[in-house]
């Protein structure tokens, strides 16, 4: 059995058929590890991008990512970290997991709750007043003490690394 370096590798190189296997077979048979959940269910997250419209309909990606959703939550709805991920990632894409303006709501709701449960995390609070009506000079203050810690926190290879590396260090 492939381990999640392995995958994240395959990632990398951008085996992302390869990587879906293997994941799915790690992921049956530990359920109860939240390094494979995250990694992924970003993946899944990330795979309409990545992968072609037959390989999506051949897995149902679609309910894959919102059965993925529901047994996080249900394992590790306590996880601070857990409540980042999926938060960002409802916020992001609402329609992939059911009703828009809900599913909004939801996303928004985790980031703010990942925030408060750690206020001094600088990417968390960065991440939350994107996702309100802050002040932006406050907002750009976050931003940019965030950056060393976003480069230090998401190192590595995998989708979810390189991703947040990109998108979140300004």
């Amino acid at each position: 059995m492939k381990t999640l370096k392995d995958i994240l590798i395959l990632e990398y190189k951008g085996e992302f058929e390869l990587a879906f296997e293997f994941y799915n077979e790690l992921y049956q048979s530990n359920k109860s590890d939240f390094e494979v959940w995250k990694h992924y269910f970003f993946f899944m997250w990330l795979a309409p991008e990545e992968t072609s419209e037959e390989f999506q309909n051949k897995i149902n990606l679609q309910q894959l990512l919102r059965d993925l959703y529901s047994e996080g939550k249900e394992q590790f709805q306590n996880e601070t970290e857990f409540k980042f991920i999926t938060g960002y990632a409802i916020s992001i894409l609402p329609y992939e997991f059911g009703d828009y303006a809900e599913y909004e709501k939801i996303g928004n709701e985790l980031l703010r709750q990942a925030h408060h449960e750690q206020p001094n995390d600088t990417v968390y609070k960065m991440v939350y007043l994107g996702t309100i009506n802050s002040n932006i000079e406050e907002y750009k203050k976050e931003e940019l003490e965030a950056s060393q810690v976003v480069l230090n926190r998401f190192k590595g290879p995998g989708l979810l690394n390189n991703y947040f590396r990109h998108v979140l260090n300004r």
